[in-house]
């Protein structure tokens, strides 16, 4: 694999660690018989879920923070400054057809940024800052559905309606909040399963701890945090665990070189008797702006810990029945050999353990065991093999004398020795579209990271797993986008197996790629079935689409095919984030501070899949709804489905709607080319020919005096137009306020006039005012042109500053006949609802800013985004900040001494 380490230096001398105890962590260690070392873990919480969410909405002190951490990543550059490999295992295999939708899936939103910058009660309120990627966590069981993405998590239930609002994952793991003084808390990379058989949720996150809010470090104390349910409902009472991972010698924790360091990116699996973890250990060095505690010759070791894999291995029923103390036993990669040949100063890295969905038919052996797989291609130049690992004689965890032992790992080749997966040496391209974070760059790709084994799961007695992996470009030797490399997906189906003596062997029973033409797939997530059905999920984004999430069957492909693609959650808008336009650029600082991102934008880090009691597969993928932003930090959003192979029978899902605020970007968002017109002539091409009846958003808002209540709709190409049998166009906008449901519209008759009108829905009936002042407006035509209808706000209701209008929807429809003489209005096209409108709401934001090593920098959104202003407020400006912004702060810390510079491993 490529590993990038970013060195960054900050005028900070004589820096000193301070080893600062939290609750639970662990005591002396030792070493244990199977080979790793123990250390002592106490029980750090028990918290109750539902209560958290209900409690008191809180009272959030104004002002932001902002941070400039860089990513532990792989990084992608420019593609057009990248060599061209010379190889590629999947430049010759077939191309997956799309379908659009289909494959009997349906799903629903999950949280996205601005939702995840809202979640909090009490002193936890919006605590969470902005940031991007959302690093997905997935888990279902018992009829629960639970979500989480880096800073937050929710609960819905199997029918999608959600029964647990978002909450911190701090304020879950009982923790100091990321806007704390001393000590804040940076949380990521959550995961979490349903262990079916015991019945109870297992939720894990790392956390590190900074000195304070504001510049979020140097850091302190590294730590993994474990929060396991005590029933099979997780809107209860959990149990919380935390053990220091710093590795510094200290507080427990074992001595390893080049530390302190953090654990990044932890992952989890299960088997019948233990809990395992796994994850990259980097030196705060790699990821700090401080000086390296050692400097060996570069590729050396010691060196800096470069991801070196840290195995852990937790006894399940000790830590499922809330036991205060329990034995974790933890294995350093480093003591295992590298193969033959391997590049210098390569380290074993993201070895993902596995676990296995309800009912299943696996075979374990009585001495139990984990099984854990991994990738080979150390310096990025390709490899056509994947390691196999096992953690054997689990059955000794929760005993007084536990030894398990990690197995050197098994190496299996692909079917066909050509087949090889590579790192990534492009960002992935997106389809054009309007960016206005930072309209003045160029669009962002997304960063696919690198080629590391994604979610395992074993099924049936297989692993089934996947990577990224670099496909060809649209065109060689091309001017981009057409000439840069795509991303695509290569999978694996393995059958391990472990000896009496417990020595492990496997073999390749599946291996095969999924290659969209023109477009990237990445990021895949496997829910094998115990019924043999296998699904993987992924973003799919290229220069004909936007961000999307797309899923694929792998067991039923036909010999020199590839996987069907369905697209059922389909991208509205480009990637627009700010960890690709610089730290400062995306707040329209350009110059001031270095631009961390190369126009590569951080992307996934990972999608994630569940298998129910039923045998339905659910994922979860990042997206971007186009209704999301938050006009600071990003757009991403992410998307829950539930796919239905042979023997999974669920009704529909039936997900309510959020009805939560976004100042700073449209209330909703329609699809571009759903307009769908039958008219009268039959010979028509209905669906995509009226694009001057295309919604693509709207939005509400408060004349400069407040007296009109202002709906805009975006229309993907307005005109005057009729369609074929048409007497006018009629453009709504439509809302609720308090029992009663109101209407404006725009008509537009056959002679090209528009009148502008208002009124309440009774019913299907749309009955206008019929007296009082006049509405008026404004028909701006054109591509993406605009309809605005000026309701004098007294005549709908006179919605209080500060009330909330709900629902707001976006409808054309298209007067056939004539009106009152047999005339009827035809739908054609509609959008929303997606989120509410508070009268007098303006976009607010001052400086703030929270991350963490794992992620990009980030500047956030306002502590109380959803500020409510009289109507005579500033207006916002261009980039969707209002003056309240505090320039001298952020240019403060922009201008802080940053000086980075980066350096590859050699080949």
């Amino acid at each position: 694999m490529r590993r990038q380490e970013a060195l960054l230096a900050l005028g900070v001398v004589g820096l000193v660690l301070a080893a600062v105890a939290r609750p639970g962590d662990g005591g002396a260690v030792s070493a244990a018989t199977g080979g790793g070392h123990l250390r002592t873990v106490g029980l750090h919480a028990r918290v109750n879920l539902t209560a958290l969410a209900a409690g008191p909405a809180g009272n959030v002190a104004a002002g932001r923070r902002m941070s400039v951490v860089p990513e532990t990543e792989h990084g992608i550059g420019p593609a057009s400054h990248l060599a061209t490999p010379t190889a590629l295992g999947g430049a010759g295999a077939p191309p997956s057809p799309v379908v659009a939708g289909g494959g009997a899936a349906d799903g629903m939103h999950g949280l996205d940024i601005v939702s995840m910058e809202a979640a909090g009660t009490g002193a936890y309120a919006q605590t969470n800052g902005g940031l991007e990627p959302p690093d997905q966590m997935l888990c279902v069981g018992n009829g629960y559905v639970m979500e989480g993405v880096n800073t937050a998590i929710e609960v819905f239930n199997d029918r999608g309606v959600p029964v647990v609002g978002a909450v911190p994952l701090t304020q879950f793991m009982d923790i100091a909040s990321a806007k704390n003084p001393a000590p804040a808390s940076f949380t990521s990379d959550p995961r979490c399963i349903y262990d079916a058989r015991t019945e109870r949720f297992v939720v894990i996150v790392l956390e590190i701890d900074s000195t304070n809010g504001v510049l979020n470090y140097p850091f302190l104390r590294s730590h993994t945090y474990i929060a396991v349910s005590e029933s099979a409902t997780p809107t209860g009472v959990w149990n919380v665990y935390g053990f220091d991972v710093t590795d510094d010698g200290l507080l427990g924790t074992p001595a390893h070189a080049t530390c302190p360091c953090l654990d990044d990116q932890p992952l989890l699996g299960s088997d019948a008797y233990g809990i395992y973890l796994s994850a990259n250990e980097y030196s705060d060095a790699e990821v700090l702006p401080v000086a390296s505690p050692v400097n060996p010759p570069y590729g050396t070791l010691p060196d800096f810990r470069n991801g070196q894999s840290q195995v852990y291995a937790l006894p399940k029923r000790q830590l499922e029945d809330g036991v205060a103390q329990i034995q974790v036993t933890s294995f350093d990669t480093a003591n295992t050999p590298l193969p033959p040949g391997s590049s210098t100063g390569a380290v074993w890295s993201e070895l993902q353990p596995a676990f296995s969905p309800p009912e299943d038919g696996s075979v374990e052996p009585t001495m139990g065991v984990e099984w854990l797989m991994s990738q080979l291609d150390f310096d990025g130049q390709g490899d056509n093999r994947v390691a196999v690992w096992a953690i054997t004689n689990t059955a000794s965890l929760g005993t007084t004398t536990p030894a398990p032992s990690l197995t050197a790992p098994s190496l299996v080749t692909t079917l066909q020795a050509g087949d090889t997966y590579r790192a990534p040496t492009s960002g992935v391209d997106q389809k054009a579209g309007d960016h206005p974070l930072c309209s003045s760059c160029p669009e962002e790709q997304l960063n696919p990271n690198d080629d590391r084994m994604n979610e395992v799961m074993l099924a049936n007695g297989e692993l089934w797993g996947a990577v990224n992996t670099d496909l060809p470009a649209i065109q060689d030797g091309a001017p981009p986008p057409e000439g840069d490399h795509r991303t695509g997906i290569m999978y694996f189906e393995v059958a391990p197996a472990v000896g009496s003596d417990g020595s492990i062997s496997a073999t390749m029973a599946r291996d095969g790629y999924i290659s969209v033409p023109r477009e990237s797939v990445l990021f895949p997530s496997i829910g094998a079935t115990p019924s043999g059905a296998t699904v993987a999920t992924f973003t799919l984004s290229g220069v004909d689409s936007f961000p999307s999430v797309a899923w694929a069957r792998l067991d039923d492909v036909p010999p020199r095919s590839g996987p069907t693609v369905h697209v059922d959650a389909v991208g509205a808008a480009p990637e627009d984030g700010f960890t690709g336009y610089g730290t400062c650029g995306s707040l329209g600082f350009q110059g001031s501070c270095p631009a961390l991102g190369s126009n590569v934008s951080r992307w996934g880090d990972y999608s994630f899949s569940a298998v129910d009691e039923r045998g339905c597969v659910w994922a979860a993928a990042e997206w971007i709804p186009g209704n999301a932003s938050d006009g600071v930090a990003g757009d991403w959003g992410t998307w829950i489905h539930r796919i239905a192979p042979p023997g999974c029978v669920e009704p529909p899902l039936t997900p309510a709607v959020r009805l939560v605020t976004n100042p700073c970007g449209p209330l909703f968002n329609g699809i571009a080319g759903s307009d769908d017109y039958l008219g009268t002539a039959t010979n028509h091409a209905f669906k995509g020919q009226e694009p001057q009846l295309n919604v693509l958003s709207g939005k509400l808002g408060l004349s400069s005096d407040g007296k009109q209540l202002v709906a805009t709709l975006v229309i993907n190409d307005l005109s005057t137009t009729l369609p074929p049998g048409g007497q006018a166009n009629e453009y709504y906008m439509l809302w609720t306020s308090g029992d009663t449901q109101w209407f404006a519209n725009a008509e537009v008759d056959a002679s090209g006039g528009v009148v502008y009108t208002d009124g309440q829905v009774n019913g299907a009936q749309f009955a206008p005012r019929g007296s009082g002042p006049t509405d008026t407006g404004e028909f701006h035509a054109g591509k993406n042109g605009s309809v605005v209808i000026d309701v004098p706000r007294d005549a709908v209701g006179s919605p209080a500053i500060g009330s909330q209008l709900s629902a707001p929807t976006g409808e054309t429809k298209e007067l056939i006949g004539v009106a009152g003489v047999g005339g009827s209005l035809q739908p054609v096209d509609s959008a929303g609802p997606e989120y509410q409108y508070t009268v007098g709401e303006t976009c607010a934001v001052t400086a703030q800013g929270s991350q963490h090593a794992g992620e990009g920098p980030s500047p956030t959104v306002a502590d109380a985004p959803k500020t409510v202003r009289a109507a005579a407020s500033t207006p916002n400006t261009g980039s969707g900040l209002a003056h309240g912004l505090d320039v001298p702060a952020l240019l403060a810390l922009c201008l802080i001494g940053l000086a980075g510079f980066r350096r590859r491993r050699a080949a």
